[in-house]
């Protein structure tokens, strides 16, 4: 069974390494992603499909096409950035409430918390996201950095959790 997730975020959020990393390969130096990325993975006998969109909104019928088949969302802000959290917030509401998965959880990832300004962000981000008045769904918060194996395994395991308790659950 295929198990369907939604990683979403800016350009340059980290969304392209930190999804290398949860298949654990290494990741590419690659350009920012402009387009749209499929990803599959197995972890821990659960095959995952992997969406992966720019802030580009010409995709929006493909996410909007599959929304009730996603199990999970993931939200990846640069928390290095603090001008970019007005943007982020705003892409980040418009999909939360255009897409039909108010039930399907939600992974928050505060990334880039590895990077001299994020600490100092994050509490900025964190005020600003409100995410505690998301009451439809489960919301996970975690602090990321591709530069930390600990935080990855963590993620790794929560999406599989997550998605397994969907399944049961």
């Amino acid at each position: 069974m295929e198990s369907k997730v939604f990683l979403f975020g800016l350009n340059n959020a980290g969304k392209k390494s930190l999804t290398d990393l949860i298949k654990k390969t290494v990741p590419s130096e690659s350009d920012s992603s402009l387009t749209e990325r499929i990803n599959k993975m197995i972890l821990r006998d659960i095959q995952f499909i992997s969406w992966d969109l720019s802030e580009i909104d010409d995709f929006k019928e493909v996410w909007k096409q599959n929304s009730e088949e996603i199990k999970a969302l993931i939200f990846v802000l640069d928390v290095s950035e603090s001008n970019i959290f007005f943007k982020a917030k705003k892409k980040f509401y418009d999909v939360i409430h255009e897409l039909d998965t108010n039930t399907s959880p939600l992974i928050f990832c505060f990334h880039k918390m590895d990077l001299p300004t994020a600490e100092s962000n994050y509490v900025k981000a964190r005020d600003l996201f409100e995410l505690q008045t998301i009451t439809k769904r489960k919301v996970y918060r975690l602090q990321t950095s591709i530069n930390n194996p600990k935080e990855i395994a963590f993620l790794r395991n929560q999406l599989v959790e997550i998605i397994e308790s969907s399944r049961w659950g």
